[in-house]
């Protein structure tokens, strides 16, 4: 049997590598794939040094595709003082180094409600609201924010402290690469990414691309497990 499972539907795959499991927060009905890393075995903002304090919460029908990475976002750096542990190695991540003697600070990650990560997506990000999609080999980066129902492409950047406002679709800037596209979408496709989500949970296929209300997906997007 690959996968583990509890009494309020979540099912972990044992090739996950999850770290904290007693401070991560599952609500119920959600999956974490092989290869997925869920890192919240860190030291919290407020000095939590029992490390009693959820770090990742993640709300009911959240999917993670294979290879995602989690972890709460840096948000500065404290002193190493004696007897003190660092959250992993002494070179963050997520894009900034430590200096010798100094260990980083996180603030705890909330992920809610009907959220669909794709494959190798990194995840720094402080917030996602509920109804979202996540196309694979993007990367939220540390403490940015995505609103509700919002559809974010396959492979794209979201830059640090970035705020996706809610109803949003993000896709890569046409002329840019390295940009990306926030345009308006209809508040229909909250519904419509609560069923895409259960329908995932449960194992059935998702062709995000044969839905006629997403005519512009990209033809790259990859959300198989």
């Amino acid at each position: 049997m690959e996968w583990l499972e509890t009494g309020q539907g979540i099912r972990i795959s044992k090739q996950a590598n999850i770290v904290g499991l007693d401070r991560i927060v599952l609500e119920g009905h959600s999956v974490i794939s092989a290869g997925c890393q869920v890192e919240a075995n860190v030291y919290m903002v407020d000095g939590d040094e029992r490390r009693t304090k959820a770090a990742v919460s993640l709300g009911r029908y959240c999917v993670l595709e294979k290879n995602v990475r989690v972890k709460p976002p840096v948000v500065g750096y404290k002193k190493r003082t004696p007897g003190s542990q660092s959250s992993q190695s002494t070179q963050s991540t997520q894009g900034t180094h430590t200096g010798q003697g100094k260990m980083p600070i996180h603030c705890d990650m909330s992920v809610r409600s009907h959220v669909w990560i794709g494959q190798g997506c990194k995840v720094y990000c402080r917030t996602i609201g509920s109804s979202v999609i996540v196309g694979a080999g993007t990367q939220l980066n540390r403490c940015s924010e995505i609103g509700s129902v919002v559809l974010i492409d396959s492979g794209l950047i979201i830059p640090e402290r970035f705020k996706i406002p809610s109803y949003s679709r993000v896709s890569r800037h046409p002329s840019m690469p390295n940009s990306i596209v926030i345009e308006p979408i209809s508040p229909t496709f909250g519904p419509l990414i609560e069923q895409w989500c259960k329908k995932r949970y449960l194992g059935a296929p998702v062709d995000l691309l044969g839905d006629p209300q997403l005519p512009m997906m990209r033809e790259d997007t990859d959300m198989a497990l």
